[in-house]
């Protein structure tokens, strides 16, 4: 009984606060210890794997300049200003191209007349082929004609010829009437061998006509079926359309010697001076766009695990952390490590890393061009260790070794 006693106040001296407070502080080092290693872990995921990158503001800058060398001959922005798509910004010297542009003028009205005189030149050659044709084919048939006349004549004859020396024989006629006719007979056979010559040759010569006539319609590209007359027509607007796009093709060059703007923005650079001849392509005006919507980035070759496309990071303006920050997503990241600017290092010479793109996913006032850095959000502990063990795992791939079955 009195052993159970004594046990018991023990017990509850054990429990007693003022026991458990010193026993605390005889044990705090041990304590101090497990925080101190918990800040390093948690500073060492937080702060050295995932500091800081360089970045720049991208810039979207539209380069202002004629497509031909001319004279610049005004200016109509300044340094600064601000414009929209489509305001004027500076007109270049359009004599020359005007003059020209009054050459061709007064060419094509000379080309139209001489396409019109060509073309009535075309449809009176046709017409003298239609009627040679025409006269052609008559003379054939005429010759034609005067064959079957002689055949025939010649045929009568000689039936009459027959009878009457039939008649001759029984004395019943003069010998002269039977003779009167061998001369007619003679002069027809002698026509009626020749006509088939004669004929060929007129034949022959409606085969040529028609055979020029047919090359002169190939000749002038004619559709079947289709007329000359509408042929004619046909080509002379054909013509004329040709002329006026030349012409409109002129009228349009000559809309490009008025440079304007094809975006909103302001103007950066100003590089030349009224008077001066530019070069074509040789920029006259720079246009900075005033939004910024990406980030180049630096992802140097220690960070090249630290970041993946889609993830989300924090933007810093370069010495103003406290005044201008946003946040943004990794748009995509190059395929390839290669040398970055030089400014990227704090000891200067070459860097080496990859360049990624970032898209800003809040509002922002950062200017295009500006310096910035990127800051990448911290991980929580699950995805922090979820890093590590496969930062291991593919360590341990590429040595060859086995990965211990206690990961």
């Amino acid at each position: 009984m009195v052993e159970s006693e004594s046990k018991l106040k023990q017990s509850k001296l054990q429990r007693h606060p003022r026991l458990i407070w010193r026993r605390f502080v005889r044990l705090w080092p041990f304590a101090a210890w497990l925080l101190i290693l918990g800040v390093v872990i948690w500073l060492y995921a937080g702060t050295v794997r995932y500091g800081s990158i360089t970045g720049v503001v991208e810039t979207v800058a539209e380069e202002v300049a004629p497509i031909e060398t001319t004279r610049l001959l005004s200016l109509d922005v300044s340094l600064g200003q601000q414009v929209v798509a489509g305001d004027v910004i500076a007109r270049m010297d359009t004599s020359l191209l005007d003059a020209t542009l009054a050459v061709e003028e007064a060419s094509a009205l000379d080309v139209a007349q001489n396409i019109t005189q060509y073309q009535e030149s075309i449809l009176r050659m046709a017409r003298q082929f239609e009627q040679a044709i025409s006269d052609n084919q008559a003379d054939y048939l005429q010759e034609k004609r005067q064959e079957a006349e002689v055949a025939a004549e010649l045929v009568e004859l000689q039936k009459e010829l027959k009878r009457r020396e039939r008649l001759l024989e029984r004395k019943l006629i003069r010998e002269e009437d039977v003779n009167i006719l061998r001369p007619q007979i003679a002069a027809l056979e002698t026509s009626a061998k020749a006509y088939p010559e004669i004929v060929e040759a007129y034949r022959q010569r409606v085969e040529v006509a028609r055979k020029e006539y047919v090359d002169m319609r190939t000749w002038l590209e004619l559709e079947e079926g289709e007329d000359i007359s509408a042929a004619i027509r046909r080509k002379r607007q054909a013509s004329q359309v040709i002329l006026e796009s030349a012409t409109q093709h002129r009228k349009i060059q000559r809309e490009g010697y008025v440079l304007k703007a094809s975006c909103d923005g302001e103007v950066s650079r100003v590089f030349h001076s009224p008077g001066e001849v530019i070069a074509a392509g040789d920029p006259v005006v720079r246009i900075v766009s005033r939004r910024a919507e990406y980030v180049v980035g630096f992802l140097q070759e220690s960070q090249l695990a630290d970041i993946q496309p889609g993830q989300k990071v924090k933007i810093w303006g370069k010495g103003a952390r406290q005044t201008m920050q946003t946040h943004g997503i990794v748009q995509s990241i190059a395929p390839e490590v290669q040398g970055l600017p030089g400014r990227l290092s704090p000891l200067g010479g070459a860097v080496r890393g990859r360049r990624m793109m970032l898209r800003f996913i809040e509002p922002h006032r950062f200017i295009p061009g500006q310096t910035v850095e990127i800051l990448i959000e911290r991980p929580t502990w699950l995805q922090w260790l979820d890093r590590q063990i496969g930062r291991l795992i593919h360590r341990t791939q590429e040595t060859g070794e086995k990965t211990p079955d206690a990961l």
